[in-house]
């Protein structure tokens, strides 16, 4: 974890790479860990290794945007706390950079006071909801209703992704069955980073027995059928919040 409570590293994207080293080495000194690209695929692929926890990209990027970037990263189920920088904030830039999940969109030259007060809030990690399921529609809808209450949410589509994702979540929400492995195996993964994590598991396949249950999760897990009941999750999720919020303060 960085000095500034980050658990992973700020990738800095943008095609002027002195500029960008120049952030990064901004970022470093004050504690974080960085590293850098050139252009949106260059990112996908740098995100895709793993060990990256926030992106501060530039909106002017060879082929896609920065907001195209972004969105990309949605559809691929990786949402990263971000920060948007561009030479030209008009409206619709902005709102297309908040619709896709951009923290801030800063104008060049970057204002470093604003830009160190948006990430040093990506640290805070306290209410961070991981969702694993390979149906991709059903975990982003999940998602989406849970921001919608709220909560910062990051979706994973298999145990790989899972286990490459470099901030702990709070809560971890898991399909049974995935294509690599199982929810199970998640919440091995997840319970050796840190044993507050709250795990549910959903399944379409009847339920866990409760010896198993207890096994995966030292008996900290739940577990709900599919189709799942939203309003019960969403109740569920806030609940082990709460409780998580209360086992940190003591």
């Amino acid at each position: 974890m960085s000095a500034q409570g980050l658990a992973g590293k700020i990738l800095v994207v943008d095609d002027h790479r002195d500029l960008a080293e120049n952030l990064a080495e901004i970022l470093e000194g004050v504690g974080y860990q960085t590293v850098v690209a050139g252009s949106a695929e260059e990112a996908l692929e740098r995100i895709a290794a793993g060990d990256i926890a926030a992106l501060v990209t530039d909106f002017r990027l060879p082929g896609r945007n920065g907001v195209e970037l972004l969105a990309e990263l949605a559809r691929r189920g990786h949402r990263l706390p971000a920060v948007v920088i561009s030479a030209f904030t008009d409206e619709q830039t902005v709102e297309e950079a908040r619709r896709v999940g951009a923290a801030d969109v800063l104008v060049k030259p970057v204002p470093l006071d604003r830009l160190m007060t948006v990430v040093a809030g990506f640290g805070a990690t306290d209410d961070l909801v991981l969702i694993v399921d390979d149906n991709h529609d059903l975990a982003e809808g999940l998602a989406e209703a849970m921001e919608a209450r709220g909560h910062r949410t990051v979706v994973c589509g298999s145990l790989a992704e899972a286990r490459a994702l470099a901030a702990t979540p709070t809560v971890a929400v898991l399909d049974y069955r995935l294509p690599d492995g199982t929810g199970v195996d998640v919440a091995k993964e997840l319970l050796k980073r840190s044993d507050r994590v709250r795990i549910l598991f959903m399944s379409g396949y009847g339920p866990m027995p409760d010896s198993q249950l207890q096994a995966a999760s030292s008996g900290t897990a739940t577990q709900l059928q599919k189709p799942v009941d939203v309003e019960r999750l969403l109740a569920w999720v806030a609940e082990a919040v709460g409780q998580s919020a209360v086992a940190a303060r003591k």
